[in-house]
């Protein structure tokens, strides 16, 4: 049985493994709140910034003036 194959899958998955990421060249960036939108919604500067993956009721709905007072 030849071991080809699994040298080429070890050699792949290590050249992969060297390949940079995307996490690697982030940068931070500090910035203040100016507002909040409603409740999954900031704004900061002139950008308005959606929260992932939180389902918050909008300004005009019912609890939306709880989910808007919560974020502050």
């Amino acid at each position: 049985m030849s071991t080809l194959p699994f040298r080429i899958c070890s050699l792949s998955l290590f050249l992969g493994s060297l390949a940079p990421s995307s996490t690697f060249f982030s940068d931070t960036m500090s910035r203040t709140v100016i507002h909040e939108r409603d409740g999954d919604t900031i704004v900061v500067g002139k950008q308005a910034i959606r929260l992932n993956g939180i389902a918050a009721p909008e300004r005009n709905e019912p609890g939306g003036k709880e989910a808007t007072a919560y974020m502050r």
